[in-house]
């Protein structure tokens, strides 16, 4: 059985992706998969996958699929699936207009999970559960770490998502009292100053690749996230961990998988406020700082969030 599937982005969603795919070559089926560029790392390590990248993606009209999964649903890859030749064209269904009823006028819908709405459609052609958590295999050691460390993840590709530098500060304050702490994040975070060094924080923003950053999470002791790719791939290794929300909100399908990583999020009355993080924030990011009596502290014997993971 041939099955092609059309994912283009986010790196997020990917990765959530990878445990179906995972699912799928080990079943036997052949696998292509459509996705951008940048993000084929990710799955790097999947024997037998063949990956298309959307940059130049003319081959895949070329083959021919028994099935062909539309998880990306928008105008672009609606416009692939007509040139696609298979026998059955599959799609999901994003919850967009529920989605945004919700950000707009705070009709209550039900929290579902990016990963159950990717596997609805595997579910439905193979009559098997694809509701499975994210697998990651290529790691790329990265040399000069501390031997114990805490990682943290406060910024993401969406300014609004970045922790504020009041909230970042108290964090740092609290981990780096007991803890080696390194922080990561893209080139583009790399601008931001750090508002707390000292010699307990070991900044690698813009130094690692993906595959590095795999590596770096996997070694962690434990983390803390907003809500971004590494929380996704935390969860594929099943780290212990914090991820904090704030303008987004777990309810839109994001929280990670598994009962590891513990969420964190306190609706405020401009909470949720975009979608996916897009846009500036009017009220000085007031969501996360709200958040900050939940997990910070001060004069604990151990870190604070240590005693509120138990760990």
């Amino acid at each position: 059985m041939k099955v092609i599937i059309l994912r283009f982005s986010s790196g997020g969603d990917l990765i959530l992706l990878t445990g179906i795919v995972n699912k799928l070559l080990e079943s036997g089926v052949d696998v292509s998969i459509l996705l951008k560029r940048k993000f084929r790392d990710i799955f790097s390590g999947f024997e037998n996958l063949k990956i298309y990248e959307l940059e130049d993606h003319e081959g895949i009209f070329r083959e021919e699929f028994n099935y062909a999964f539309d998880l990306q649903k928008n105008l672009k890859s609606f416009i692939l699936m007509k040139r696609i030749k298979a026998k059955e064209k599959l799609s999901i269904n994003k919850r967009s207009i529920l989605r945004r009823i919700y950000l707009y006028l705070r009709y209550p819908i039900k929290e579902k999970s990016m990963i159950k709405i990717f596997a609805e459609p595997f579910e439905k052609v193979f009559r098997e559960n694809f509701y499975l958590r994210p697998v990651l295999k290529g790691e790329v050691k990265f040399e000069g770490l501390p031997g114990k460390y805490i990682l943290i993840a406060p910024f993401t590709s969406k300014e609004k998502k970045n922790l504020s530098n009041y909230v970042l500060k108290k964090i740092l304050e609290s981990e780096s009292k007991k803890n080696m702490c390194v922080v990561v994040g893209d080139l583009k975070s790399k601008g931001i100053s750090l508002p707390l060094v000292n010699e307990n924080i070991v900044d690698l923003r813009g130094r690692t690749s993906l595959r590095e950053l795999f590596y770096i999470v996997k070694n962690s002791d434990y983390v803390i996230t907003v809500d971004s790719m590494v929380s996704h791939i935390a969860s594929a290794y099943k780290k212990k961990g914090v991820v904090i929300f704030g303008p987004t909100t777990p309810i839109y399908g994001f929280r990670p998988f598994g009962e590891e990583l513990r969420v964190l999020y306190n609706k405020t009355f401009c909470s949720p406020c975009s979608l996916h993080g897009e846009g500036f924030c009017l009220f000085n990011k007031r969501c996360y700082k709200k958040i900050l009596n939940k997990f910070v502290g001060g004069g604990n014997k151990s870190s604070p969030i240590q005693d509120f993971l138990r760990l």
